[in-house]
């Protein structure tokens, strides 16, 4: 074997690892870890249960408080620091483009709580990114679910002044601030 196709051997096998490589990264960010859905068998693990399975056509103010009302959410308040720590991981692996890590990430926080929008904000935009569609639209709709401006309490909903809705953790508060002048 000459020393030229010694050479042209190395690099077709190189290039078949490379491309090894990208095909098993691209699946491993596509079938990345998947939320686990409670094994409670109460109503929050049905919705979970039912949003993962892209189901996302849900009265999303009974979704929230069937998790204050679950066994996952006394569950969850041991996992609080949990929840910090992964939120900071997936912040810090978000500036490195990890996608496929960051998908993981953000699904380990769902575990915990569902009901977290950042994270399903988080996997809208890594699955749009990885040019996974149907992903990125089950968590836009699940996202923007949770948004929904119908779902707010009277009053709220048509306030004027209204400007926005944070989720902080395990429960949601709406925040006023009156428009100068």
């Amino acid at each position: 074997m000459t020393m030229q196709q010694r050479t042209t051997g190395i690099a077709k096998a190189a290039l078949s690892f490379l491309a090894l490589l990208v095909l098993t990264h691209r699946a491993c960010a596509q079938n990345a870890s998947k939320v686990d859905i409670p094994g409670y068998g109460d109503k929050y693990s049905v919705f979970v249960k039912q949003l993962e399975a892209g189901q996302t056509n849900i009265n999303y103010t009974e979704f929230r408080q069937s998790f204050l009302e679950s066994e996952q959410f006394r569950a969850s308040s041991n996992q609080k620091p949990d929840l910090g720590a992964l939120r900071k991981t997936m912040h810090e692996l978000m500036k490195t483009s990890n996608y496929a890590e960051v998908i993981e990430v953000a699904n380990k926080m769902l575990n915990i709580d569902y009901t977290d929008m950042e994270a399903h904000k988080v996997l809208r935009q890594a699955y749009k990114i990885l040019g996974d569609d149907a992903n990125a639209k089950k968590y836009h709709d699940i996202e923007f679910g949770e948004r929904r401006r119908e779902d707010l309490p009277s009053g709220l909903a048509g306030h004027p002044n209204r400007r926005g809705v944070l989720h902080s953790g395990h429960a949601r508060r709406e925040t006023c601030e009156a428009n100068p002048g």
